[in-house]
């Protein structure tokens, strides 16, 4: 692996700091993987991309109710 640096806000620093554990590796693994996918699309965009993933997820019947019922489960 090789590490990258980006930019952000102080408030996003701070709450990335205070990750711990698996959920920081977690973390790590996701920002990996989101980053390739977008930088391997047609995309010019980050917001673009996002915004197309998210309309290909409602045409799969995938919704806010969807997600809300997902993360409520415990």
């Amino acid at each position: 692996m090789e590490r990258i640096v980006l930019e952000v806000r102080s408030e996003t620093a701070r709450r990335w700091r205070m990750k711990v554990g698996k959920n920081k590796r977690s973390a790590f693994s996701d920002v990996d993987q989101l980053l390739n996918i977008w930088l391997n699309s047609q995309e010019e965009g980050l917001w673009s991309f996002l915004e197309r993933a998210r309309k290909d997820a409602e045409e799969k019947g995938f919704s806010d109710d969807v997600l809300n019922r997902i993360l409520n489960e415990s």
